[in-house]
């Protein structure tokens, strides 16, 4: 802390949060510091406390909603809005400028380009519209293999007429770089779930795998999240 000193008494100090130069009527006293005074000015010590207390405030109210009650409010608004938000996002990606960085991303990232290809990859799956040889390449599998495999589940959500979606138990962004797609979209990594709990889940956490599936994996995962993988 800077301070002023007149004829050898000290006088003021610069607060070393608003750099102000205030006089020690401005401070708390502390008997720790050379010239008897906090190094922070009493209006900036409120403002730190009234933060505080407002984050500790709200983060109680926040972990209380989003473990309670944030899930169901999210199904329910998307349920409410599904045609909006999807309105939204088309338009959204038609965009000129968004477009753009697309194409230009697709080009330069490899990881980005090979998530497009495989989720392209997958869709075409489950339209039934998959080139067999291109597709079994890519992904390791057919299109009529993966319908086998998920025929009960989609059937289940068309007649509840419930949106879904293709989903990966572990995350695509929990895999290393080099993880290869006959990994990354195995079909013992994959499951149809509801559009709004897909759109909840995003990349925050895994679902269970099986033991042997997970062993085979494990060495594609990142380090941080090795810990995450959970078998059936």
């Amino acid at each position: 802390m800077k301070t002023t000193y007149i004829e050898g008494i000290t006088t003021t100090a610069i607060c070393t949060k608003c750099k102000e130069e205030k006089t020690f009527e401005n401070f708390d006293k502390c008997k720790r510091m050379k010239n008897g005074c906090r190094s922070h000015c009493k209006k900036c010590r409120q403002e730190e406390r009234q933060e505080k207390e407002y984050k500790e405030k709200h983060a109680q109210f926040n972990k209380k909603y989003y473990h309670a009650g944030f899930k169901d409010y999210h199904k329910e608004f998307y349920e409410e809005n599904k045609e909006y938000i999807k309105n939204r996002m088309f338009e959204y990606k038609l965009k000129p400028n968004v477009m753009q960085r697309r194409k230009d991303r697709f080009k330069n990232d490899e990881k980005y380009r090979t998530k497009v290809l495989m989720r392209s990859a997958l869709y075409r799956c489950l339209k039934g519209k998959a080139k067999e040889g291109r597709t079994a390449k890519l992904l390791g599998y057919t299109a009529i293999e993966f319908l086998d495999r998920f025929r009960t589940d989609i059937k289940t959500y068309n007649d509840s007429d419930i949106d879904y979606h293709i989903d990966h138990k572990i995350p695509i962004e929990w895999f290393i770089d080099s993880a290869p797609v006959n990994i990354i979209s195995a079909l013992d990594n994959m499951q149809i779930i509801s559009a709004t709990e897909n759109l909840h889940k995003r990349h925050f956490y895994a679902d269970p795998v099986s033991a042997d599936f997970a062993l085979k994996v494990i060495k594609y995962i990142q380090e941080q999240y090795k810990d995450q993988i959970t078998i059936i």
